[in-house]
């Protein structure tokens, strides 16, 4: 009996290993596990560099580029305001302006330099004294000459004469001493203003100046024609702040027109 019990045992262990399809020395396989769907890839996108400032293309040259500016109050810088009263203002005056103008439009030149070598209440004549020292001291490529007011407002029309021969002397002079001469008429006055004695003379002036300048071989800077009495102060002689912006941008057109060269390749 205990026999056939054991042989019983052993057919029933064999049975269930036989229906596992398994075996006791071998382990049941792992199954092989299957890839996984990606998403897919973004195209790779290179961002735009940032903008940034663009470079100005080269700015035009002057071939001349140190002035001096002479003359009297007309070019130190006395502005007439709506009161009467007068003061220098050398940041308004038409040097300063055109040093601005210049600067503005020929960025790329370092060397520009525009000298105030006015003085109040000068007379022509007085100025030719003191034009030789000037010239010394700044030693200046181009003088802008402009004088001959203070004649007209003292002596009236005797002071044309007088300031013509003056302008004449100051041309030869700052010729021979190697300088190109800028020779500007007046600007109008206003008869009705407190200093405006030489208005009715201006315009007899300003045709000496004319000729003086074609004799003596000074270039024209023809002021008058250009300016209208909106631009002339209360006082009538002496210009508004928007005058000597505007007798600024007179004289830069003329240098413009004369020494501007192209921008170097």
């Amino acid at each position: 009996m205990r026999a056939a019990a054991a042989s019983l045992i052993v057919l029933t262990l064999i049975g269930a290993w036989g229906c596992s399809g398994g075996s006791p020395n071998r382990p049941t396989p792992t199954p092989t596990p299957q890839p996984q769907p990606q998403p897919p890839t973004p195209p790779t996108v290179t961002p735009d560099p940032p903008a940034g400032p663009s470079t100005p293309p080269p700015s035009p040259r002057l071939a001349k580029a140190r002035f001096v500016a002479f003359g009297d109050s007309l070019t130190e810088g006395v502005v007439s305001s709506s009161l009467m009263f007068t003061l220098v203002d050398i940041p308004s005056a038409y040097p300063a302006r055109l040093a601005t103008a210049l600067r503005t439009r020929y960025y790329d030149q370092t060397d520009i330099v525009v000298l105030n070598e006015g003085k109040a209440g000068e007379f022509a004549l007085d100025g030719k004294v003191r034009l030789p020292d000037v010239i010394k001291t700044d030693a200046p490529q181009v003088v802008l000459l402009m004088e001959g007011a203070n004649e007209l407002n003292v002596m009236g029309r005797r002071g044309v004469s007088r300031a013509v021969g003056a302008l004449e002397d100051m041309i030869k002079d700052a010729r021979r001493r190697g300088c190109i001469v800028f020779v500007a008429t007046l600007p109008p006055q206003r008869a009705s203003g407190v200093n405006g004695f030489g208005a009715p003379y201006v315009e007899e002036l300003n045709a000496q100046i004319r000729k003086t300048a074609a004799d003596e071989g000074a270039t024209l800077v023809d002021v008058y024609p250009q300016f209208d009495l909106s631009l002339v102060g209360q006082d009538g002689l002496h210009l508004t702040e928007a005058g000597y912006v505007r007798l600024g941008a007179i004289f830069a057109d003329a240098i413009r027109q004369s020494f501007e060269t192209p921008p170097p390749s």
